[in-house]
């Protein structure tokens, strides 16, 4: 994770949009999606007085935990109430997994559908709760699809896609379906809102409004994966009180 990447994982753990904290430090429209590689002493020095609970070690060098714990102490007098019987996890079959190959779309290099020489295979495992198919499983880096409604699909999730093959001249599933979308420049995950065959592109949409609309010439793109469901993430855990 780089330093903007922390700093976009915190301003969503809080729950605000990005031109709001912009505006609470002093900084200017697309300040932080502009961030290369650190942060300037002034404008820490404004997050630091208006977000005080940002662990700035770990903003800067991932080191510790997004939130700090400074001036913060556990009441020992506080007595831990007895776990209730209803509260507890039930180990689920093996049988109703299957093992399905992982990329990181961060580090991917290529199409989804080839591997390099030497690449080392990296598995997980998923519920068998769908039809065969080339499956993989591969994690969602950015917040472009994430807007705080029960749509959102937030950044660090790994989620289960599908291959789809397109035949020429067939129209893409759009309603209804993500895609992760396999193109020459790289793979996103997006919402197809249109597919024009006349003029061969697609328009990519994103539920995040921070990000623009877009079209990908269809010469362009390599393959299309549909999303099936999200199949792990570990959300920001709440502070200690």
């Amino acid at each position: 994770m780089s330093v903007k990447e922390r700093l976009r994982a915190y301003i969503k753990f809080k729950g605000i949009k990005i031109n709001s904290f912009e505006k609470t430090i002093g900084a200017s429209n697309a300040y932080v999606n502009n961030i290369r590689l650190s942060i300037a002493p002034e404008k820490l020095e404004q997050i630091t007085k208006n977000y005080p609970d940002l662990n700035i070690e770990w903003l800067l060098t991932g080191n510790g935990e997004m939130i700090s714990m400074e001036g913060k102490e556990l009441d020992s007098n506080f007595p831990p109430p007895s776990r209730r019987k209803d509260d507890t996890v039930t180990q689920v079959d093996s049988d109703e997994y299957m093992e399905v190959e992982y990329r990181d779309l961060s580090v991917a290099a290529g199409p989804l559908n080839r591997t390099s020489s030497g690449y080392k295979k990296k598995t997980l495992l998923v519920p068998k709760e769908y039809d065969n198919g080339e499956y993989l499983v591969v994690r969602v880096d950015g917040p472009s699809m994430y807007d705080g409604t029960e749509y959102s699909i937030p950044d660090g999730a790994n989620i289960l896609i599908k291959r789809y093959y397109l035949n020429n001249g067939d129209k893409l599933p759009i309603r209804g379906n993500l895609f992760v979308v396999d193109a020459k420049d790289g793979q996103a995950l997006k919402q197809i809102v249109e597919h024009n065959t006349d003029l061969g592109y697609v328009r990519c949409h994103s539920y995040n409004p921070d990000f623009e609309d877009y079209n990908i010439p269809l010469e362009d793109i390599i393959g299309f994966y549909i999303f099936r469901k999200i199949v792990g993430f570990r959300p920001p855990v709440r502070d200690l009180k």
